[in-house]
């Protein structure tokens, strides 16, 4: 019926009101419970096509920022911009529609109670790891995030984001057994799953995983509010890298003084003896400065997008997991000639080794990652464990003031609860924060303001039970919950 699929449209669309800036938490239950009861009397074909209209609206508001970075700065035309954007969302929105399609394909013969309690939530998060693993990934807004502020946190250092996927999945399930089961023993099920998870994990919820180790250092980070039409514009190079070079001149008190993604408009190279007099400078105050920078490798011509650490300290990183179509062109032979299209500037980035050497600030580790990074919740997970602290450097401006970048914060702030770590975010025009082990903000800037956030920050140690046990026990939990259904 047409009503249904506007129904399912329409909850898609809303979804995105359950993360961040809006917070609205609890319609992360109700609307995939909503889903949940179309697809329950829908064919699997019929299935398909409703997860992919409610997908459609899912990624249409919650990534329709795209728009902007095509648009915008893309140097793309409205209509070529409108259609780009369609199309990114319409596949990802494919993602929704095969997991109904599975859904109602393979278990409809089963109870309500096991595909509302065993099957959906499963499923749900089977989908939502493959949509962080295709074609590179893109684990953006996943149902977990939306429960950063709820007592499910509690469960984030356990089980993870995809945990609380699966965790807030459930909860749907029984919200629709509930609202649609007649027997009393579904009823109760459901009842006790709801308030013995929300209790269970009020009861975790402000348990500290990790301890403090060594003593705190005084991190100044440097938000330098420099417009994206003129950032890579070449007559401005020299004043763009003045302004964070004053700022950083009121801060060289600091141990640490962190600029954001692209601070540098130019490769490392190119400005060597600028760099070795700010790290001579550095040197003089014991203290060190982190920017990102562009590097070339000039014996094999390859191109990175890097951090680089100067001062008391030295060291570089080479950005591992780079973003399509905006650093780096998949399938030349496919896309190299529509990507000339774009003004997109330093786009033909190389991904950086797997492995690299740990960032060290007097003894403290540090684990960084360059804006987009910081949302692969494993590989965030596998460079945390032999760190004291997390950094993430960014430019956030290619989004304009979407939503996009209370999207970013938020879901760095699930890393920093998942691994119990202190996180400096730097970012160009905002947010630029630090953010607690328990993933709240201690100081954060605002949008589109030239700031310098200073404040002690304590490096941790320990591993919280994620660290130790990596997503294994969410994957037994996914592999038991499906087995249950067919066997039981």
């Amino acid at each position: 019926m047409i009503w249904l699929s506007l129904v399912a449209l329409f909850s898609g669309t809303l979804l995105p009101i359950a993360f961040s800036p809006f917070n609205i938490y609890s319609v992360a239950f109700i609307l995939p419970a909503i889903l949940l009861i179309i697809w329950l009397h829908s064919s699997a074909k019929r299935a398909f096509w409703i997860g992919w209209l409610f997908g459609l609206g899912f990624f249409g508001t919650g990534t329709s920022w795209i728009y902007i970075s095509i648009h915008q700065y893309g140097n793309a035309s409205v209509p070529l911009a409108a259609v780009i954007t369609f199309a990114f969302c319409a596949f990802l929105a494919l993602f929704f529609g095969l997991f109904g399609y599975v859904f109602r394909k393979f278990f409809a013969r089963y109870s309500d109670a096991k595909q509302c309690l065993l099957v959906f939530p499963a499923l749900w998060l089977v989908f939502e790891y493959l949509r962080s693993t295709v074609l590179t990934g893109f684990p953006w807004i996943l149902l977990g995030y939306s429960q950063l502020t709820t007592p499910l946190r509690g469960f984030s250092p356990i089980f993870g984001v995809y945990g609380l996927s699966l965790l807030t999945a459930i909860i749907s399930g029984a919200l629709v057994l509930l609202a649609t089961k007649q027997h009393r023993i579904p009823k109760i099920i459901a009842m006790l799953l709801i308030f013995g998870l929300i209790g269970s994990g009020w009861l975790f919820e402000n348990h500290a995983w990790t301890k403090p180790t060594a003593t705190p250092i005084k991190v100044s980070l440097i938000q330098g509010n420099i417009p994206q039409t003129v950032k890579w514009d070449p007559s401005y190079v020299l004043a763009n890298i003045n302004v964070y070079k004053h700022l950083t001149l009121d801060h060289l008190s600091s141990h640490l003084i962190v600029w954001p993604e692209g601070a540098f408009p130019i490769y490392a190279q190119d400005a060597a003896p600028f760099i070795s007099q700010l790290s001579k400078l550095a040197a003089h105050n014991h203290g060190n400065i982190i920017f990102g920078v562009p590097i070339r490798d000039d014996k094999t011509q390859l191109y990175y997008n890097g951090l680089l650490l100067i001062g008391d300290n030295q060291g570089q990183y080479l950005k591992r997991h780079l973003v399509p179509f905006g650093e780096y062109t998949p399938l030349t032979s496919l896309f190299g000639k529509a990507m000339q299209y774009f003004n997109i500037p330093m786009s033909s980035f190389t991904p950086g080794p797997r492995h690299q050497p740990d960032l060290k600030v007097q003894n403290i580790r540090i684990a960084p990652f360059i804006c987009y990074e910081i949302v692969y919740p494993v590989q965030v997970l596998n460079a945390s464990s032999h760190s004291e602290l997390l950094l993430t450097v960014s430019d956030d401006s290619w989004f304009g003031h979407s939503i996009a970048l209370m999207q970013h914060l938020q879901m760095a702030q699930m890393r920093s609860l998942e691994v119990g770590r202190f996180q400096l975010l730097s970012t160009n025009t905002g947010v630029t924060a630090f953010i607690s082990p328990l993933g709240k903000i201690i100081q954060g800037s605002s949008i589109d303001q030239r700031v310098v956030l200073t404040d002690d920050v304590q490096p941790m140690t320990g591993k919280t039970p994620l660290m130790r046990w990596h997503y294994y026990p969410v994957i037994g939990m996914v592999l038991l919950m499906l087995l249950a259904a067919l066997f039981l």
